[in-house]
């Protein structure tokens, strides 16, 4: 395809087969890929335009380098003037090169560019447990090099007019997820938080935990205590909890080329499962953006009211959609190679549409 000959750096599939990791680590924009809306010779002429600037730039460098052997003051402020001028062309190389893949033709982003929305505030935090002293919410966030972990981190808030000490947080283990503790701390003790709270204050403290299997959504308890301490004395609280692994909280948002993405569908190696939601009002483009924050996918590619999406799990699982949306509802098709993670997902997904 022609985004394949633009690419200097074609993805080679290593013996790991079509649905290898290494062609899946490229990152795209989440407008459709320029490629595929320009021609060649318009991409060629961008690409040159922002080429030419690094050649400029470097024989000034090199004739500096010539003249600061000959006038080792005067080249100096040459120099300086030159990098600046290099440095003004490479970001208007820059500029024209992002103006001409905002500027698509009409058809292939439903509400022109993507800027002509302005998307309401989005927070990943969720309500963890509250009392009159203190507000605990909650974000789960994966990493893609470690593949058996999670961090929970959690803010908690002092909502009382008393200061808030001696905070511990601790988590019933499961047998298949487990809280990272200190060393000589057992599973029965609580992890000191870090800090303490003053009235009206809040700060947030990070849990690691360890995961071994990750299709299904859990819940484990658990219970923050703390000393509550005002001019009348002090008295010992605690505050019960359950945290909620989502299958979401797994994923990390990895974008995706379309040919690689292309190579997976083909692959023959995914399971298929879809949803459809019904009473949806919110514009095509608000709807991505919610799948996109809240469950961690990322665009691949969109034309009018259908978009491609992918994204991939701490431990690798591939997760592919495609989104179409009708007047006032919307279809997710997903394919996955794991059943049960892709079941669980949509049925989160589907929660988050209903709210729409």
């Amino acid at each position: 395809s022609s985004s394949l000959e633009i690419k200097e750096e074609p993805a080679k599939e290593p013996e790991g087969g079509p649905a290898d990791t290494s062609d899946l680590d490229f990152w795209l924009e989440a407008a459709p890929p320029p490629a595929q809306s320009q021609s060649q010779p318009e991409i060629n002429a961008v690409l040159e335009e922002s080429q030419e600037p690094q050649k400029e730039a470097k024989e000034a460098d090199n004739a500096d380098e010539e003249e600061k052997e000959k006038k080792p003051s005067k080249p100096k402020k040459k120099h300086k003037k030159e990098k600046v001028k290099s440095k003004e062309e490479k970001r208007s190389g820059k500029k024209s090169h992002r103006q001409q893949s905002e500027e698509q033709p009409a058809e292939s982003l439903q509400n022109g560019t993507v800027d002509d929305e302005a998307l309401p505030p989005m927070s990943s935090y969720c309500l963890l447990a509250e009392n009159s002293y203190i507000k605990m919410t909650y974000d789960i966030q994966g990493d893609l090099q470690k593949e058996s972990q999670v961090t929970v981190s959690v803010i908690l808030e002092n909502l009382s007019n008393s200061f808030i000490k001696n905070m511990e947080l601790n988590v019933l283990d499961s047998l298949n997820t487990k809280m990272m503790r200190p060393e000589g701390v057992s599973v029965h003790d609580g992890i000191p938080v870090p800090f303490q709270l003053p009235p009206g204050i809040s700060n947030e403290a990070r849990f690691v935990f360890t995961i071994q299997n990750i299709v299904m959504p859990q819940k484990l308890k658990g219970t923050l205590s703390f000393i509550v301490k005002d001019d009348e004395g002090s008295s010992h609280e605690k505050l019960d909890f359950k945290l909620h692994f989502s299958c979401t909280s797994y994923m990390i948002t990895t974008p995706c080329y379309s040919d690689a993405f292309a190579k997976l569908l083909e692959s023959g190696e995914l399971m298929a499962s879809s949803l459809k939601v019904d009473g949806i009002t919110i514009s095509f483009q608000h709807l991505l953006a919610k799948i996109c924050f809240h469950h961690h996918f990322s665009v691949v590619e969109r034309v009018d009211s259908c978009a491609s999406m992918y994204s991939r799990s701490i431990q690798g699982h591939h997760v592919c959609l495609l989104v179409k949306k009708g007047e006032n509802s919307v279809s997710v098709d997903g394919k996955c190679d794991e059943a049960t993670l892709l079941e669980n997902l949509l049925n989160e997904m589907r929660e988050t549409l209903a709210k729409s």
